[in-house]
């Protein structure tokens, strides 16, 4: 502080009731024309005062100035300005320090170490006493501010309180050292430490690195330290050993302090974030107290817990300071948009969730029906579901009726489940005629004139084009059961979008709406298939796929006696025969009473889930998987040894058509061990018909 003003004893002046001339009063005087001038003025001046005294004169009362200059207040006492400045904070003394010269003087003198004591522990009683390594001002400017502490940049959170510092990123790179810079520095003082010992100098922190192992950091003035004791061991009469230990005792030391000082700064931090929440909320509660005042006094109380977090969450009330009325007068615009757009959500909840209490209604009414049709098989895969049948005119338009309660519901849907196998029927046609759609015109031509429907046709197949499908070779009307058709969420069939939202909801991702489009494209199998249904006399385009699967072919060059079997495909899986002799092979038609065997065979494997690619389905549950089955019979359904067709089928999803042909033996090639073992694994079958000639 500067040296107190001593008082003028001029006999012209009037002393204040301290005993000082003030500036305010000096200028107070001077405005009000005080007699303390000279008598000789006076005198001089008598004439023109009496003239003065006979004119009225209006007098203005400046209104009083409340702020005082910073000069009056480096005027006062000194044990005010100690007492004022004890009950300030820490930060409030370093912005005043850098106000003027004389204040910073003061407050950086080791004397004023009491006020800053005085101000730190009014803050908190838990913080620990400035350590010997910082002053006051700078242990106030890493606890209580976002400095960096080396050249002064604001917005630093991170402080490293290992070594009482806080660095911003430029900074750090100067004061922060690796392991690899002080190499011989560590290795010098190697030879006087142990394992037991603790560590000379700070680690900052550790980082692995794949080529260079576990990298340390230390503090560049303390290495400096280090270094400069070291240097004048000799001149202070010093042991290196007594240096080392003298380091070792100070950064135990530290760590101690560093302990208590980081227990601090996390409950100091913990508060913080309380006190923000509380002002914000303070504030999102002066927000709504003002919605009240414009009708939304209900809607309020109606705030969800989502909503509510966004309400407080909004640019405008994400403040931690008082919501003022010229502040409210711009968000109020947003507030009210906010509070209609709530409003119109809530609203839009709670349609959804009586449209989900009424579609239940249904669902229950869909499982009885299909209960009653007893255990699952193969074509109950093929049948629509609730989630198809809520989407039904008829059912839709009694579940959006909106004044009807639920017993009222109940009864009408009631009426409509005799309804249900004409409904399942017809969707199953909508399915066909959609698929039918994706079709060409000339094939969908030959169709018409054959009398088939375009799904069906021997030539059109249908691909999968989700991504993580892909399936090839789809047939109608197994492509129902393909999992990729009821994984759109929201169908185009219906246009109230709440409504589909609700059927959707209740719906399992299998369980969903089936849909043709936009996964299902078509494909017309090849000219080589093509051939080979015309071989067996029949024409591709005027039959259906279920017409030709009773056909099977064989190559003619390599099915002779001399081989020793016969290889038998369908027109489909022909393709996979790759004899290098054979090339696409001389196809001919097997004869009937080979081809029954080979039929036999295949449908006895379909029926024992013996072929590849094998999907299962649960007779007494939606399950569905492509691996076997036991193991959820055993867990679910308390079956421990699970029959086919009795507690599991194989579902239409499974592919048609295998890569693998069926191998045929001859009767007397039963006792050749190839032919046995080939049986015995399900490859083969023993044909009374082949080669008998």
């Amino acid at each position: 502080m500067p040296p107190r003003k001593k008082a003028r004893t001029d006999a012209s002046a009037v002393p204040t009731p301290s005993g000082r001339i003030t500036r305010s009063r000096a200028k107070a005087l001077e405005e009000q024309g005080d007699a303390a001038g000279t008598r000789k003025h006076e005198d001089s001046k008598q004439p023109e005062i009496q003239q003065q005294a006979q004119t009225p004169v209006e007098v203005r009362i400046k209104p009083y100035d409340r702020t005082l200059p910073l000069s009056a207040i480096e005027d006062m006492p000194l044990d005010v300005l100690i007492e004022i400045f004890s009950r300030l904070h820490p930060r409030d003394l370093l912005s005043l320090a850098r106000t003027s010269k004389a204040f910073r003087s003061f407050l950086m003198n080791r004397r004023s170490t009491r006020v800053w004591q005085a101000a730190r522990q009014a803050v908190s009683e838990r913080i620990p006493q400035c350590p010997y390594e910082l002053s006051e001002p700078k242990y106030a400017v890493l606890l209580f501010t976002s400095e960096c502490m080396h050249c002064g940049q604001l917005g630093v959170e991170k402080a490293y309180w290992k070594i009482l510092a806080r660095y911003c990123c430029a900074c750090e790179a100067t004061e922060v050292v690796s392991r690899e810079t002080i190499a011989g520095l560590l290795s010098s003082i190697e030879d006087e430490t142990q394992a037991r010992d603790g560590p000379v100098l700070t680690i900052i922190r550790e980082a692995w690195c794949p080529w260079s192992g576990l990298l340390e950091y230390y503090h560049r003035p303390e290495v400096a330290h280090l270094q400069l004791l070291l240097r004048v061991l000799k001149r202070h009469k010093l042991t290196k050993r007594q240096v080392i230990e003298d380091a070792m005792a100070a950064v135990e030391k530290r760590a101690k302090f560093v302990q208590v000082l980081e227990g601090w700064a996390v409950q100091e931090e913990l508060r913080k974030k309380q006190e923000i929440i509380h002002l914000r909320n303070a504030r999102a509660s002066q927000a709504k107290e003002r919605l009240v005042q414009l009708g939304w006094a209900e809607e309020l109380t109606k705030l969800s817990k989502e909503r509510s977090d966004m309400f407080r969450a909004l640019k405008p009330l994400y403040k931690v300071d008082t919501l003022t009325n010229e502040e409210w007068q711009t968000i109020q615009g947003e507030m009210v948009t906010f509070m209609e757009e709530t409003r119109a959500l809530r609203i839009k909840a709670e349609w959804k969730a009586l449209l989900q209490r009424r579609l239940r209604i249904w669902e229950r009414i869909v499982r009885s029906y299909e209960d009653s049709l007893g255990c699952r098989d193969p074509t109950s895969d093929l049948r629509a579901m609730f989630s198809d049948l809520a989407l039904v005119p008829a059912v839709r338009d009694l579940i959006l009726v909106p004044d009807i309660d639920d017993a009222d519901l109940e009864v009408e849907l009631l009426k409509l489940r005799g309804t249900i196998p004409q409904m399942q029927a017809d969707w199953y046609r909508k399915c066909e005629q959609q698929l039918s759609s994706l079709v060409g015109a000339n094939e969908t031509a030959a169709a018409e004139r054959a009398g088939i429907s375009p799904a069906s046709m021997a030539v059109v197949t249908f691909t999968c084009s989700k991504r993580d499908c892909g399936r090839e070779g789809l047939r109608w009307p197994d492509i129902l059961a393909h999992r990729c058709g009821r994984r759109v969420s929201y169908p185009s069939t219906c246009g109230d979008r709440a409504y589909q939202e609700a059927v959707v909801a209740l719906c399992s991702r299998r369980e969903n709406p089936w849909q043709h489009s936009p996964h299902f494209t078509v494909r017309i199998v090849s000219k080589v298939p093509q051939d080979r249904i015309r071989l067996s006399g029949r024409d591709p385009y005027r039959m259906s796929y279920t017409d030709v699967r009773g056909v099977r072919f064989y190559c003619a060059i390599c099915a002779v006696p001399a081989v020793g079997y016969m290889e038998v495909y369908d027109w489909e899986t022909a393709d996979y025969h790759g004899r290098p002799r054979c090339g696409h092979g001389r196809w001919a038609v097997l004869d009937p009473e080979n081809t029954a065997v080979a039929i036999a065979y295949e449908r006895s494997n379909r029926m024992a889930g013996n072929i590849p690619d094998a999907i299962f389905g649960c007779t007494h549950c939606r399950y569905r998987s492509e691996k076997h089955p036991s193991r959820h019979c055993e867990t679910a359904h308390k079956i421990v040894k699970p029959e086919i067709n009795k507690d599991f089928y194989l579902h239409p999803d499974t592919p048609q058509a295998g890569k693998l042909p069926v191998l045929m033996y001859p009767e007397y090639a039963r006792t050749d061990r190839t032919a046995a073992r080939d049986v015995k694994a399900g490859k083969a079958v023993f044909s009374p018909h082949l080669y008998c000639d």
